[in-house]
């Protein structure tokens, strides 16, 4: 049965049924998977075999007489007579509140529901390698040498983090655009740890696979740029004259404001001159939407209920998520649209009333009843759910390319009442006659406290990329894989190969494939100081015909947006163990990970070394203090609004500086790790399907899943097909002369790749007879060694103990000396007994 979250302020009496509903059968295997606990599980088994029918009980035909319409058949019907009995006055009265009603859904578009949510999180654990996100070599992994540059707002030159990009696209095919020879990335980047949110734009010759050839034409909106005024994620197309339409998030924190987040556009004037793309000039800068409130919620709005107490515990929430961000743009039928991240508005609002939705929960009745009483009965999560109202919204452009307005709004796309407020990134990209819908999400913005602890603690992270398909932009969406999972994170979120941001590209030429970009590593020195955000190693994955998708084993160099026969790459493939650098360890500090400044949502810690509640008699979550945070960190627990988006920590933390990047070198921000490179308790799978098998050699690789695509075009003397970009006045801030002085210098030259070198292939694991075996002897030696301790700790060390600790260097060096020294002791104390027993003659040499 699925797992809750109870607190010891928060449970209920001992006659609650919040846990006692049997989950339907058919669902155990999409549930998330959780130790069981053997008196839960007998007494479920009590109830089964003992229990009367609820006609044959006065006491539960009492509750059940308290019960109005079709709740009450649907109690009779997956409640033992005991349960029945059990119920308190509360959760009658809670039960009377369900909606049944047509009238509930309207407004909604395709809703995300909870059943959806239980079984993105029941992948998430199983670590599928058609959805998990591929292993890549660690040591590989490079800065990215074009955010070597002066920082749009310290003004500062140094390494800057890079996190969500997106290239310059056709807004029908989506495919990259040829812009006279280039190709043009627009990028968020910033300085670690100063609050410095800003886009800056990229360039490098069409069809180049080489990372280090990207160029930075600097910040779009200029240099000495302000903290409170910042620009967010986008996208970006191509106007008839040859100019850049630009979609973007305006977002305001002036005055103590929570992320004012709107849609805003610019037109970018641009030039190639002496070989470089500079921006010329920018104009037409403006707010192109805010929110109506009634298809979208305004930032005023989210404020007018931001103190609400929807848990009825005498204090304000604060616990509400504004999201309206992320523009981006798609041409259908020859008219302009804007897909985009926000909350619902009045059309179908935040509030009580989305936890008694039946149609929100999304399974069968037993599934709804259980999930229903068991947020009802937790605070904490009645809370969060009351507020989730995540959309993915659409609007019409008029036909102003270089000024637009807002000519219609939409009903949203899809909708996530009650399970998250963010669904981060959306785009559309049609291939063939399908539109696929993709977003990027964590699990701990939603209101899976459970699956969150379980994501954590399997893999290290809970991030996810989500998708949907229709037959037309404004029609019905179908989750992919049932669930709407894509992908799923495959390495915890403080390791250097930690991926998020996934953005979807169409592969052209082809019906089903798209290449998967990223930024690697999280921002803010998480991965060590000399480790910053960078463009991750793309990779394909396949959409099929029955709504399904795969992750291909195809992969390309750091910072490929293109896909072509050029674009293949062994360099950066890895497994499970090359996936760390070599003082990365299991342990994540998420307070550091998420916390960029939004107010976090709390989760209550659970009491009991067992997780176990009395209240409920059920397996609870058990939050252990200290694991998965470090030293001299304040707790944070579980956050729905640990945000990718939002502005770094303000706390007073001294700045780490920053050094010259060395790949080769491990980090040194962390201290006395562990060697081991996973969690023991991780499922083990391939590292990325037919790679540890596959010869380097192109020509000789498996053509399972080869993707016939035409070559790029040369891009010797290539003008593209757009009219010269037309001329302007300058820029108005003027660059920085260090840019000019001590620019990084990198090849010119573009290089493809001839050969690539074959990654090693993985150790063999031991056989399961060895690991069990070693496993049992070291659980025995950890428990003999303390009898006194907690059940739940010796578990924990059990496990710990099933992997063996790899020694350090330091450690090695300080073994290799003591047994030098120990050997030269025994030596001298030999050689001193054999003198004293020749003297006194207790000891004759033979003679001859």
């Amino acid at each position: 049965s699925s797992t809750v979250v109870t607190s010891s302020s928060d449970a209920t009496t001992p006659s609650s049924t919040v846990a006692a509903v049997s989950a339907p059968a058919h669902t155990s295997e999409a549930a998330v998977e959780a130790p069981t606990s053997t008196a839960s599980s007998e007494t479920a088994d009590t109830h089964t075999e003992v229990a009367l029918k609820p006609t044959e009980n006065s006491a539960a035909n009492a509750n059940l007489s308290k019960l109005n319409g079709r709740i009450k058949s649907i109690v009779e019907d997956n409640m033992t007579s005991d349960q029945i009995v059990a119920l308190t006055e509360e959760e009658i009265k809670a039960l009377n509140k369900v909606d049944f009603s047509d009238d509930a859904i309207k407004g909604t578009g395709t809703s995300l529901t909870y059943r959806n949510l239980k079984d993105i999180v029941a992948s998430f654990l199983k670590q599928d390698s058609k959805l998990a996100v591929p292993y890549f070599k660690a040591d590989t992994i490079i800065n990215m040498p074009a955010f070597n540059t002066v920082d749009a707002q310290t003004m500062k030159k140094e390494e800057i983090d890079v996190w969500d990009s997106w290239p310059v696209q056709d807004a029908e095919s989506g495919v990259v655009s040829n812009w006279n020879g280039y190709q043009l990335v627009i990028s968020m980047a910033g300085a670690p740890n100063k609050n410095s949110n800003h886009i800056y734009l990229l360039y490098s010759k069409y069809g180049d696979n080489d990372f280090t050839h990207w160029k930075n034409a600097g910040p779009i909106f200029g240099y000495n740029a302000l903290e409170d005024d910042q620009q967010w994620s986008g996208s970006a197309t191509v106007n008839s004259d040859g100019s850049i339409q630009l979609y973007y998030t305006k977002n305001d924190t002036s005055g103590g404001k929570l992320n004012w987040q709107q849609l805003a556009s610019a037109t970018l004037n641009l030039a190639v001159e002496n070989d470089e793309v500079v921006i010329k000039s920018v104009e037409n800068d403006h707010i192109l939407f805010g929110g109506d409130n009634y298809h979208y919620q305004s930032y005023p709005k989210f404020m007018s209920t931001f103190n609400d107490d929807h848990n009825h515990d005498g204090n304000p929430d604060r616990t509400d998520n504004y999201c309206l961000r992320d523009p981006h743009i798609i041409e259908d039928n020859g008219s302009r649209y804007l897909i985009f991240e926000s909350n619902t508005g009045d059309e179908n609002y935040q509030g009580e009333k989305q936890i008694y939705n039946w149609s929100n929960y999304g399974g069968d009745d037993a599934f709804n009843l259980k999930s229903f009483l068991n947020i009802v009965n937790n605070k904490h999560l009645y809370n969060l759910a009351s507020w989730a109202n995540g959309s993915i919204g659409i609007l019409k452009l008029d036909d102003n390319e270089k000024n637009p307005s807002v000519a219609e709004l939409y009903t949203p796309l899809v909708t996530s009442h009650m399970v998250t407020d963010e669904v981060e990134r959306p785009s559309v990209v049609k291939m063939g006659n399908k539109y696929y819908l993709f977003t990027a999400s964590r699990i701990n913005k939603s209101t899976d406290a459970e699956g969150t602890v379980a994501a954590r603690e399997a893999v290290g992270d809970d991030v996810v990329m989500l998708g949907f398909v229709s037959d037309s932009l404004r029609g019905e969406y179908r989750p992919l894989n049932g669930s709407g999972v894509v992908l799923t994170a495959s390495v915890p979120a403080d390791w250097r190969t930690s991926t998020y941001s996934y953005y979807a590209v169409p592969v052209e030429g082809s019906t089903d494939t798209l290449l998967v970009t990223a930024y690697m590593t999280n921002r803010g020195g998480i991965a060590g100081a000399e480790n910053k955000s960078t463009w991750a190693p793309s990779f394909l994955i396949k959409m099929n015909a029955d709504d399904t998708t795969e992750v291909l084993p195809k992969m390309t160099n750091q910072g490929d947006w293109i896909w072509d026969k050029s674009s293949e790459s062994l360099v950066h493939v890895g497994d499970q163990n090359s996936a760390k650098l070599p003082n990365e360890d299991f342990n994540v500090d998420y307070y550091s990970v998420s916390n960029y400044g939004l107010k976090p949502h709390t989760y209550p810690t659970v009491d009991g070394s067992t997780g176990v509640s009395e209240a409920h008699g059920v397996l609870t979550v058990t939050v252990k203090d200290g694991k998965d945070k470090k030293a001299d960190k304040p707790e944070t627990p579980v956050s729905p609004t640990e945000g990718n988006h939002s502005v770094d920590d303000k706390s007073n933390k001294p700045d780490t500086p920053s050094k010259p990047a060395d790949n080769n070198q491990p980090s040194t921000n962390k201290e006395d790790k562990p060697a081991t490179p996973t969690n023991p308790d991780s499922p083990v799978r391939n590292p990325f399907p037919c790679f540890t098998d596959r010869p380097s050699n192109d020509n000789n690789s498996s053509d399972d899943h080869h993707v016939e695509i035409p070559a790029k075009p040369s891009t010797e003397g290539s003008v593209g097909d757009r009219r010269p970009v037309a001329q302007a006045t300058e820029i108005a801030s003027p660059v920085p002369e260090a840019i000019v002085a001590t620019g990084p210098t990198v090849s010119t030259t573009p290089v493809k790749e001839e050969s690539v070198t074959e990654t090693e292939a993985p150790k063999p694991a031991k056989s399961e007879e060895e690991v069990q075996s070693h496993g049992v002897a070291k659980a025995d030696e950890v428990t003999k060694s303390d009898e006194s301790s907690k059940d739940n700790n010796t578990k924990v060390a059990a496990k710990l103990a099933t992997t063996p600790k790899t020694p350090s260097d330091s450690e090695g060096s300080k073994s290799n000396i003591l047994s030098i020294l120990a050997t030269i002791f025994a030596a001298i104390a030999s050689l001193a007994l054999l003198g004293y027993g020749l003297v006194t003659g207790k000891i004759h040499l033979p003679k001859k």
